[in-house]
């Protein structure tokens, strides 16, 4: 904790002070002090804050990493909260104490840590807005001013006082957002009620060590929250440092916080659903959204073998995490190499095997596969949302309206959260904002968001299960079976092309005459829905396959159709190298599609035997293979 000189007392607004009892919660290495005190409704609504309201102080805390609570669902809390329960004085009423922390803004940036600052002999003779003076320091053995956060307290007693300044330190509801939203709300409309006491418990950190504060906060908002259903899942992996799934999600999301190397190879978050729970790219502005993100690679990356409360002391689950995490990351091997001072993953599991204990990878272990990520995997993911069509057209039109830049009104718009907020920033700017520019240039949002709608389009790669396909081939298959650089290349260099040549990805895209193409492998019979199934996307990833293979053969490769063709009606065996993967994939790709086609025709036809659906779902492959080569080679 650093030490220096406090600044004029006249620059300072103190609120009343608190009498409280301290605490000390020492269940950890990092001991954290706590003050239980109650405040008067009027106090809670002019000297608490809501995390939303930071918003307008510190651009940090804007961050999608440092967000500490939930959106605020206002309607719900005004209906069901202050109308339907404060203001309801038939029924019995009590709200479990709010838990406040105390964030020093300096710059509008929250200070890394609590700064220990000289008392002046100024506040002697402070007077507080309750009409009280600080005379009463006299009776207390430790004066303590944290930042502006002022503490009295006595030797042999936990006994004390509280009071902090209103404009340099900010207090802010860890846990009870919307308690105190619906608490502000009520009192407004009622300050008959202004003086009820109003139970506070306060968290005031003492000891930093090699964290920083904010780091700290979202620990123990991870903590207090995570198994809370009314909290988010998107807030908590956004919050959370110890699962890898959430870990990587959020390395994924440009971030003010991180340095140049952190945001290397990083999503805008401008363009991704940060904020609900929905892990469809639904909205116009949503390129991908945080649901989908974690989902890719937990089951993709991380093969759904994360550990959790139920399976963590488990010893084969342990093995099978740490085998993966290494397999994944060469972990083990960076430490042996680097020859770090870190005990590695393999030791640190039988450790706690030996010891029956609950196992958990520390603080060094995740650093170091972030470190892995960023090297292997993060430039690939990256390339797939920037160079992919139909990603890459969306994320050119987001460059050309500005919607990254920091300042412009369509940026600010994007970044309010949904709903309410966005509703009054339309309706007060009349449907147009500036262009950001001084010429006094309007834009349409709405004109905005058909140009990003028209290029997603029912377009199946901008569907969640389009985008698991893509990430399945690029992680489970792509790279198995060829060299992983060209193949890469060559991979966004098929389905560019055939983007730009037809709507083939399109769901209502016609096999033949009467037939959709996507029926029934990803849609319902009649394209009507997306079937949200791990089966579609399986059937979307072997057609993306067949096509990447497609290309490779026929622009390439150079090979003529006609021995393609022999390949997937079986006359023959090979295609040039008869123990090419090319070769044995081509076939096992047929198959499952054959396979898939073969039951749609079922479904749509019981009279027939199986020879004959057979032979239907093999000329419905070929179909579709002509269909590939003929956009290829023209």
């Amino acid at each position: 904790m650093r030490h220096r000189h406090s600044s004029n007392i006249a620059k300072y607004d103190f609120t009343n002070r608190f009498n409280f009892i301290k605490g000390n919660f020492k269940l950890s290495k990092v001991p954290i002090p706590y003050y239980m005190f109650s405040m008067p409704l009027s106090n809670v609504a002019n000297d608490l804050t809501l995390v939303a309201d930071l918003n307008e102080i510190s651009s940090e805390l804007y961050d999608v990493n440092n967000v500490f609570q939930r959106n605020i669902d206002t309607n719900r809390v005004e209906k069901d909260i202050v109308k339907g329960y404060l203001n309801n004085f038939e029924k019995i009423k009590f709200f479990n104490p709010i838990t406040i922390a105390f964030i020093p803004i300096e710059n509008k940036k929250v200070v890394k840590e609590y700064e220990e600052l000289d008392l002046p002999n100024e506040i002697l003779n402070l007077t507080f807005d309750d009409g009280t003076n600080d005379k009463l320091v006299e009776e207390y053995d430790i004066t303590k001013n944290l930042s502006n956060i002022i503490l009295f307290e006595r030797k042999d007693s936990e006994l004390g006082q509280i009071t902090w300044d209103r404009k340099t330190v900010k207090a802010i509801a860890v846990d009870g957002q919307h308690r105190l939203y619906a608490l502000k709300k009520f009192v407004a409309d009622r300050p008959d009620f202004k003086d009820v006491l109003i139970p506070i418990i306060a968290i005031v950190f003492d000891d930093f060590q090699d964290r920083t504060l904010t780091e700290y906060l979202r620990e123990i908002f991870i903590d207090i929250n995570k198994n809370a259903k009314p909290v988010s899942k998107t807030r908590n992996i956004l919050l959370d440092d110890r699962e890898i799934a959430s870990i990587l999600t959020k390395d994924m999301i440009k971030s003010d916080t991180k340095n140049e190397e952190g945001n290397e190879n990083s999503l805008n978050p401008e363009i991704l659903d940060w904020q609900s729970d929905n892990p469809k790219p639904d909205g116009s502005f949503q390129l991908t959204t945080v649901m989908l993100l974690h989902r890719i690679f937990s089951e993709l990356y991380l093969q759904n073998k994360e550990l959790t409360t139920s399976n963590s002391f488990d010893p084969e689950a342990i093995e099978k995490f740490t085998n993966m995490v290494n397999r994944k990351f060469d972990i083990d091997k960076l430490i042996q190499d680097k020859n770090l001072d870190v005990i590695t993953i393999s030791k640190h599991a039988q450790d706690i095997i030996d010891n029956g204990q609950t196992f958990s990878l520390n603080t060094k272990h995740n650093q170091l596969i972030l470190e892995s990520f960023r090297k292997k995997y993060k430039p690939i993911i990256y390339k797939i949302y920037t160079q992919l069509e139909p990603y890459k057209s969306f994320v050119q039109i987001a460059k050309e309206e500005k919607i990254f830049e920091k300042g412009n009104p369509l940026n600010e718009y994007i970044r309010l959260p949904l709903g309410e907020k966005r509703e009054l920033f339309i309706k007060n700017h009349n449907d147009s904002i500036s262009d950001g520019t001084n010429n006094g240039n309007k834009i349409n949002i709405k004109e905005i968001e058909s140009k990003f709608n028209n290029i997603k389009n029912d377009n199946l790669l901008f569907n969640m299960i389009g985008q698991v396909a893509v990430f399945k081939i690029v992680e489970k298959q792509l790279f198995k079976s060829f060299d992983s650089d060209s193949s890469l290349e060559d991979f966004i260099n098929a389905i560019n092309f055939i983007n730009t040549k037809n709507n083939f990805f399109y769901k209502f895209y016609k096999l033949d005459s009467k037939r959709f193409l996507w029926d029934s492998l990803a849609t319902s019979k009649k394209g009507e829905r997306i079937s949200a199934t791990n089966t579609s996307i399986d059937n979307i990833s072997n057609i993306l396959m067949l096509l990447f293979i497609s290309y490779r053969i026929f622009k390439i490769e150079k090979y003529p159709i006609e021995n393609y063709e022999k390949i997937i009606i079986g006359e023959v065996d090979k295609l040039g190298d008869e123990k090419s993967p090319e070769n044995t994939y081509v076939r096992s790709l047929c198959t499952k599609i054959i396979n898939r086609l073969q039951m749609e025709r079922k479904n749509l036809d019981d009279s027939k035997d199986d020879n004959e659906l057979n032979a239907l779902a093999k000329s419905d492959l070929l179909k579709l293979i002509k269909i590939l080569s003929g956009i290829i080679i023209e």
